[in-house]
């Protein structure tokens, strides 16, 4: 049965134009192969779309996602609930570090 890796995301308050909007917990973290990866959205004013930042576009509204993790944002996260989960997780088939972009 492969691991479970859960990755945090919370929001960076007043982040600088250009700066990443959100952080990754744990960071930095390896993610290796076999490993089934997830995410939990703990900011309650965004949804985040997590992709490596190795990918040839970062942009969401490009409709060109290769090499993204997910088909789909993760909800932002509701007062008093717990952090929202991703809906798919993904499998590396090389270790990978969790870096991304938001």
């Amino acid at each position: 049965m492969p691991d479970t890796f859960a990755i945090d995301i919370f929001s960076v308050p007043n982040a600088p134009s250009g700066q990443p909007k959100a952080s990754f917990s744990p960071t930095p973290a390896t993610v290796s192969v076999g490993n089934v990866v997830f995410f939990r959205n703990n900011d309650e004013h965004h949804d985040h779309w997590p992709v490596a930042s190795t990918v040839p576009n970062l942009d969401p509204k490009n409709p060109d996602r290769t090499g993204w993790w997910m088909d789909s944002p993760i909800s932002k996260k509701l007062h008093n609930d717990p952090a929202v989960p991703s809906k798919q997780a993904f499998t590396p088939s090389v270790a990978t570090p969790a870096a991304g972009a938001e």
